[in-house]
């Protein structure tokens, strides 16, 4: 976790009191496994302090931090008290009163096996996870060759985001706008067999393309020998629905909650090396699913026009939400690892990160169109 401000700066001189830079480096060493070089430099101990912290509120982890300074310095009240107010230190006290110290092997039966995965609040998440499901959509698109089937998410009160390859044939030929459907809470219900068959709506009448960007040729390239797609091929494609009888925005339901929408965000996330990415998806058309992996991240590409991952997508899932841990939109899935040889096991899926299309909404004046 991070700490505010004033906690960051109290936290920076009990630091400075309590080390010198030879027992801040051997700390960091033997209670978190890293080398300070390779996190942080500095001409002197106080910026090396400065630079240490901003590594780690960056990552999330100051925390862990604070608790592996607290076991490196058992003896610093100061910083002992620090640690028990943040609540990272569950300590059990010896001594008499006044003069209680903190025992020596007071975590040996708690370890963090990953740095990457963190402590989450169960009801906070849960509920970001509920307010979610009422705001993914399966697209259902007709064609004389069969059913095409993607996911979508409002980003609107009746705006809905997907991948330009998933609309193509509709973009392609807008008289054929009455052949897509974008079917909301299509899930199965609590008791594990009700599958819920959802409330559909479908696009305007006109002016229903707010923007789009075509997908790259690259991205069906197995070694592009590093190039990389151009900032205006994105694959995606934002449209605007048509209410029925009840609007966007209000489950089919009586008295159900608002649906609300997934809020964009034009600042550029850190997409740290193995950390979580959740994906809330229709994979092969099926009802709403939910993939998660911890340690997902695999990298960024050079000019952000593509991040790749290990959270699991199958057809169908084309133009899915993706999510860091705390429910923050990072990315529209688009596509997977192009490589179908028999023997070959897929190596990553891949997404548009979501400060790129923000950045494109907002130099086209296509920001208003969204509702906000």
């Amino acid at each position: 976790m991070k700490l505010d401000h004033i906690r960051l700066g109290e936290f920076s001189d009990i630091l400075l009191d309590s080390f010198n830079v030879t027992k801040f480096d051997q700390m960091l060493l033997f209670q978190l496994g890293e080398t300070r070089e390779h996190i942080a430099l500095g001409a002197d101990f106080e910026e090396i302090i400065l630079n240490v912290l901003s590594s780690y509120q960056r990552r999330e982890r100051t925390t862990d931090l604070v608790s592996a300074a607290s076991r490196a310095n058992t003896e610093n009240q100061t910083l002992f008290a620090f640690a028990q107010s943040i609540g990272v230190a569950p300590i059990t006290l010896v001594g008499k009163a006044g003069d209680l110290k903190p025992t020596k092997d007071q975590d040996a039966l708690e370890r963090e096996v990953r740095d990457t995965n963190s402590l989450l609040n169960i009801a906070q998440w849960r509920q970001q996870l509920f307010e979610v499901e009422q705001q993914v959509c399966r697209i259902e698109i007709t064609t004389k060759l069969g059913m095409i089937y993607g996911t979508g998410f409002l980003i609107g009160p009746d705006v809905v985001m997907t991948n330009h390859h998933v609309m193509r044939s509709i973009i392609d030929k807008p008289e054929d706008r009455t052949n897509v459907r974008f079917r909301f809470d299509y899930k199965v219900m609590e008791d594990g067999d009700t599958i819920n068959s959802g409330t559909v709506y479908r696009l305007a009448a006109k002016d229903w393309l707010i923007s789009a960007s075509e997908p790259s040729p690259l991205d069906e390239v197995v070694d592009t020998n590093g190039a990389v797609p151009e900032v205006n091929q994105l694959d995606y494609a934002i449209v605007q629905l048509k209410p029925g009888n009840l609007p966007v925005g209000v489950d089919a339901k009586p008295g159900a909650p608002p649906r609300k929408w997934i809020k964009l965000s034009k600042d550029p996330y850190e997409f740290d090396p193995d950390t979580a990415l959740y994906i809330v998806q229709h994979p092969q058309g099926e009802p709403l699913k939910l993939c998660l992996d911890t340690e997902a991240i695999i990298s960024v590409n050079s000019n952000r026009t593509r991040v790749r991952y290990r959270t699991n997508t199958e057809g169908g899932s084309s133009g899915s939400p993706c999510f860091n841990k705390d429910w923050q939109l990072v990315a529209l899935h688009h596509a997977g690892d192009p490589n179908f040889e028999e023997l070959h096991k897929p190596e990553y899926n891949q997404g548009v990160p979501i400060d790129m299309i923000y950045g494109v909404l907002e130099q086209d004046g296509k920001l208003a169109s969204l509702g906000k």
